[in-house]
């Protein structure tokens, strides 16, 4: 809301939109880079995992999509969950950002409801 608020709406938007997008990816890295090892080695041992993990390599794209789009999981904690998953940075990235924009639309949706 702060950045429709302070840019316009449709300069507040994509700015919004890019920078939740460079926060979840910057979050998505460092998941993967500390501590990732450990934490998919005390994960293997449970199936649920082995079939997360087996459906998000299989679906990557359609299932962080449609996480994003249900709000399970908040997002911080979401971001680090996918770190360790067999996803690729670009379909993170590109499903992340669609499925983001879409929340933020709504929101911005809202604030332009509420103003009228």
């Amino acid at each position: 809301l702060g950045g429709g608020y302070l840019f316009g709406l449709l300069i507040g938007f994509f700015a919004d939109s890019i920078g939740s997008t460079l926060g979840s990816v910057a979050a998505f890295l460092l998941g993967r880079t500390l501590g990732r090892s450990y934490v998919v080695s005390k994960l293997n041992d449970y199936p649920e995992f082995q079939a997360v993990a087996a459906a998000i390599q299989k679906s990557g794209f359609k299932i962080v999509l449609l996480l994003r789009l249900a709000p399970l999981l908040p997002f911080s904690m979401l971001n680090y969950f996918l770190a360790v998953m067999p996803i690729g940075i670009r379909e993170y990235t590109m499903a992340s950002w669609l499925g983001m924009m879409v929340s933020l639309f709504n929101l911005f949706h809202a604030m332009i409801e509420d103003t009228n």
